[in-house]
């Protein structure tokens, strides 16, 4: 058909058909006669050579050439009002606007408290109301009711807009007394019961049955793909739940590995890479072509991509093993190392000495000597290299470190009471008034203006030690890693540059 002899106008009612699949209603939104639209009808199928519509016992019913129509119908519409339309200029500091955003939990555990505080400093009269999926429909998106839908999406119309926020893997959240814990492979994973947890696209979901796998997702598909099959004894839609749930001995719940690690600091979980590989999901943002160009949703729209690229994603070394970082899928790791694999190309960010931190209270406070520092009972704090660190034994000081080598060296050795992975502790554990904590000088300077707390010098020499940066040579050259870590390493110079 040549365009030039076609009525353009007859797309606006084409548009509007589609949506609402009812000549008496479209005939309504558009300001006309039902006969009009019936009119019109009649030369859109004379144009077009199709029913488009068909009375069916469920109404009209869209024939499957009036489908591949109607987004790009949609978009001619969007692109056509955006022409006619003055250019809007938007005022974040001023808005009132109300955004209405569809999150599963996962992105609001994850990407929304950064968007949130985002908004409170360039918008604070901006309202946001986050839907859940089963809260929209795609008629709700595409109508522009809903700003934008922000999840993982198994399909999504072509009419919409869509951008990956970002990728995610998956990891395994157990109770540390789970039976399995210790011995965690295919075999242990498969003779556990498990929690299966997803939200993905739209609209409401419905009852599971654990019997038919087949529409379970990512996690069962892999299993599906080895001929395997996992035992699920509950289903959830909500990510923060299998938290409390796998604290139950004998459920292990496998989950973005992001939300997984929300509990890195629980005492009573531990967070595992699951024995088998299951794919990486995307993360998108998508919205309708009507609210494309509008200038309220551009704003925001920029706003979400540049608060999710901020998020760097930072895993604790019992979150990483070496094959983790040979094979990329750990950008850098950025630690003391007792020793790296020669392939790793690594750099020295800075070299850092040691300092005591106690309670000003404490009985060696006044005379700290050799003999006053071995008298006391020690906090042990280090987390080095790569993997999971095990059980320490207080009989046995042969590795632990810097420090009791020092002391060994000198044929000493220190008391210690308490071990720990986490360098923020030991200012709350030294303020107990018996106990010292010998840690990065850097950690203990961020203590200086606690009252409770004072910090010396160690009465014997320990030497100092590097912080460094390693990745992968498969990375080596790709372009958005080299900016970051050059943006790493002058950050650290900027530090030593402002050091006391």
């Amino acid at each position: 058909m040549n365009v030039a002899g076609a009525d353009l106008n007859l797309l606006k009612y084409l548009d509007v058909l589609l949506r609402e699949k009812n000549v008496t209603r479209a005939a309504e939104q558009l300001g006309i006669t039902q006969p009009a639209m019936s009119n019109s009808l009649k030369r859109l199928r004379q144009m077009f050579n199709d029913p488009l519509l068909i009375r069916t016992s469920e109404g009209m019913t869209a024939t499957d050439r009036a489908l591949e129509l109607q987004p790009l119908v949609r978009q001619l519409m969007a692109q056509a009002e955006s022409l006619f339309n003055p250019e809007e200029v938007f005022r974040p500091e001023e808005s009132r606007r109300v955004f209405r955003i569809m999150t599963s939990d996962y992105a609001e555990g994850t990407l929304v408290p950064h968007i949130v505080r985002r908004l409170r400093e360039e918008a604070p009269h901006v309202v946001l109301d986050f839907l859940t999926p089963s809260d929209v429909s795609y008629p709700d998106m595409e109508q522009g009711r809903v700003d934008m839908a922000v999840n993982r999406f198994n399909e999504i119309p072509g009419s919409f807009y869509q951008v990956t926020l970002w990728k995610d893997a998956f990891s395994c959240l157990l109770n540390r007394d789970n039976p399995i814990a210790k011995h965690f492979d295919l075999d242990s994973y498969l003779s556990a019961q498990h929690i299966w947890v997803s939200k993905t696209g739209f609209g409401v979901g419905f009852g599971m049955n654990p019997e038919k796998l087949g529409g379970l997702g990512w996690i069962d598909h892999a299993l599906q793909q080895m001929g395997r099959t996992r035992k699920i004894s509950i289903f959830t839609r909500h990510y923060q739940m299998p938290a409390l749930l796998a604290m139950n001995n004998d459920l292990v719940a496998t989950l973005p590995s992001r939300v997984a690690r929300m509990q890195a600091q629980n005492p009573r979980l531990v967070i595992k890479s699951p024995p088998f590989d299951i794919p990486e999901f995307e993360l998108k943002m998508a919205w309708s072509p009507l609210l494309h160009h509008n200038a309220a949703h551009r704003w925001l729209r920029k706003l979400i991509q540049e608060e999710a690229e901020r998020i760097l994603d930072f895993l604790t070394p019992s979150d990483v093993s070496y094959p983790d970082m040979e094979q990329g899928r750990v950008d850098m790791a950025v630690n003391r190392f007792n020793e790296i694999p020669g392939s790793f190309y690594q750099v020295t960010l800075w070299k850092d000495a040691f300092s005591c931190l106690l309670n000003r209270d404490n009985p060696i406070a006044k005379h700290f000597d050799l003999d006053s520092y071995l008298s006391a009972q020690h906090i042990w704090v280090s987390k080095t290299g790569f993997g999971v660190g095990f059980g320490m034994n207080p009989e046995k000081l042969g590795g632990l470190g810097w420090i009791d080598h020092a002391l060994q060296q000198m044929g000493r050795t220190r008391k210690i009471s308490i071990f720990t992975r986490h360098y923020q502790m030991p200012a709350l554990l030294a303020m107990n008034n018996d106990l010292v904590a010998t840690l990065p000088s850097r950690v203990a300077r961020m203590q200086a203006q606690n009252p409770r707390l004072v910090i010396k010098s160690p009465p014997f020499d320990i030497p100092e030690f590097e912080l460094k940066m390693a990745w992968s040579p498969l990375l080596h050259h790709n372009a958005a890693h080299r900016w970051l870590r050059k943006l790493i390493q002058e950050e650290a110079e900027r530090i030593l540059a402002e050091d006391p």
